[in-house]
């Protein structure tokens, strides 16, 4: 009876590990993506500061070029950050997921042809193959 209970207090605390650690890669997850949607919202920001500005000048044609580089300058610095977080994000949700095994490529016979694994002969020319 005690090896059972130990076995459920086992498996409980296990499941309360798992259910710990997926939590905290969704708040993190959740983190990364409200300040990926702030950067996002100052980046259209500037771009609205950049139209209103030129729009405002239109008629009167002297373009503030100072202002449009700066705001330029900022949105810049705003898409390099959103890439960075971009990343982050995509390394995190990636953690957990195992590499892709590289396929290996197949044995060919000097023929060209493909050779089935355990084969003795290529079944194109016949050859015997060597093991």
């Amino acid at each position: 009876m005690t090896d059972f209970i130990d076995r459920v207090k086992k498996n409980i605390n296990k499941g309360i590990s798992t259910v710990s650690e997926k939590s905290s890669l969704m708040l993190e997850t959740a983190k990364i993506k409200g300040q990926i949607a702030k950067l996002e919202d100052r980046r259209s920001r500037l771009f609205q500061d950049i139209g209103s500005s030129v729009y405002a000048t239109y008629g009167s044609g002297s373009l503030d070029e100072w202002f449009v580089a700066e705001k330029c300058d900022e949105i810049k610095a705003v898409e390099q950050a959103i890439t960075e977080k971009t990343e982050e994000l995509q390394a995190l949700t990636d953690g957990g997921k195992p590499e892709p095994v590289a396929k290996e490529s197949p044995a060919r016979c000097e023929c060209g042809a493909e050779l089935q694994p355990g084969a003795r002969f290529c079944a194109n020319c016949g050859k015997q193959l060597v093991e």
